[in-house]
This record gives C-alpha cells, sequence and structure tokens, in this order.
C-alpha cells in the first residue's frame, strides 16, 4: 500500500549534500530520545532527520536542534508487519552553525532506536516538501519503494527500516547511501535534475521486508 502525491512547480538552482550525523539508542539503553554529535549547517540549509525504532508503539513526538529550533514531519510514521516504523522530519531555512539534534519518542523503551540527521544547500527555503510516499516492502535483497514524480531539481530522501540485524546495505537506482546506515535503518539520497518518476532503492545480503518512506524537496 503506498500514498502518492506528485511535485509542485520546478526550481531551477542546484542542490548540494552538506554533512550526516548518526545517533543509535540500543536495545541496552532503555530511553525516549536520541542526540547527534554536532555538525556544520550553512545558512539557509534544509536539515533532515529520518527517525525509526524496531516498535509499531514507538513514534516520535519531537525534532529539535540545539537552539530549541523545532522540526516539521514531513512523512509517517509508517510501520511493518516486521514491528517497525519509520518518520522523516526536517528544517527548513536554518540559520546555520554549528548544531546537534535531539529527537524524543514517545515512550521510554529499549526497542532499538535510530536517527540520522543530514543537510543540504541549495533548496528551497520554504514550502516544505513537494512529493511524499510511503510503502512496505515483502522480504527481499533488493528493497524498491513507491515512486516520486518530481518536476525540475529535486532531492529525493528516503528511509527504509527492517527488523534485521546489519546486513550490508547499499544505494542502488542512482540513490546513495548515509553513512551510518544499516539493516535496521537505511537512509538514502538522491539528487535529480529533470523530470521523471524516481523510486528510492537499496540492496543487502539478506533478504527481509521494509518499510519506506520518502520525500522529494525542490531547488531553489
Amino acid at each position: 500500500m503506498s500514498n502518492y502525491y506528485a511535485a509542485a512547480a520546478a526550481g531551477g538552482g542546484s542542490i548540494t549534500f552538506e554533512a550526516n550525523r548518526t545517533a543509535v539508542s540500543t536495545t541496552t539503553n532503555n530511553t525516549d530520545t536520541a542526540t547527534t554529535g554536532s555538525f556544520t549547517v550553512s545558512a539557509g540549509s534544509l536539515v533532515v532527520v529520518l527517525m525509526s525504532c524496531q516498535s509499531t508503539a514507538v513514534t516520535v513526538t519531537s525534532v529539535a536542534d540545539n537552539s530549541a529550533r523545532a522540526f516539521t514531519k514531513a512523512a509517517g510514521p509508517q510501520t511493518s508487519v516486521s514491528g517497525t516504523s519509520a518518520e522523516i522530519w526536517y528544517y527548513e531555512n536554518h540559520p546555520g552553525g554549528s548544531i546537534t539534534v535531539t529527537g524524543v519518542w514517545n515512550t521510554v523503551s529499549t526497542s532499538t532506536k535510530v536517527m540520522q540527521a543530514f543537510s543540504f544547500t541549495g533548496v528551497a527555503t520554504s514550502g516544505g516538501p513537494v512529493a511524499t510516499t510511503n510503502s512496505s516492502i515483502s522480504a527481499a535483497t533488493t528493497h524498491t519503494g513507491a515512486a516520486l514524480a518530481t518536476t525540475g531539481v529535486n532531492v529525493i530522501v528516503s528511509l527504509q527500516q527492517g527488523g534485521s540485524s546489519p546486513s550490508s546495505p547499499a544505494g542502488s537506482n542512482s540513490f546513495t547511501l548515509l553513512s551510518g546506515s544499516s539493516g535496521r535503518q537505511i537512509g538514502l539520497y538522491r539528487i535529480v535534475t529533470s523530470n521523471g518518476s524516481y523510486s528510492p532503492e537499496s540492496t543487502t545480503s539478506n533478504s527481509f521486508a521494509v518499510t519506506d518512506v520518502a520525500v522529494a524537496f525542490l531547488a531553489q
């Protein structure tokens, strides 16, 4: 099952990946929060946060940086039959500087939680996502999410979350794997420069089902 929304008017600028940090709250940490290490973003950047949990009962209540700037949810929670949930949050037109990002879940739990935070320059400074999808993908070694239709220059961000242990994930279909990804949380992005329909995709060394949430943001 998937939801699909078409993109809005095109942007004509260029988008550049900027920074990436990961925070992992493992099963040994009975907590409801995770905080990244510090990373530097440029003024006007888009900051995106991928958050997942090994439980469908645990969802995200808030995301903020160290200056208490509140992020907005773009997609999710999307849950899977393997007992996982996934969400994407963002902050557009960030004032820049060295930041950390903290995510808060709705309950204290020993379920493994993962958060990846990263940024892009050249993205439109208002308007939010121009396309979103969510889908459940059956067990396989290639995980292809629902397609997003885009116009002009966009960055597509995807979170694929599974119930497996780390299993050598890799980006596919021209999607780049974010550092800190594992079989439990696979972060992907792709910068596209032409009109089209693009499906987030990853591969893993073992077969398992995943849930996929994806969003597209327009260039300036």
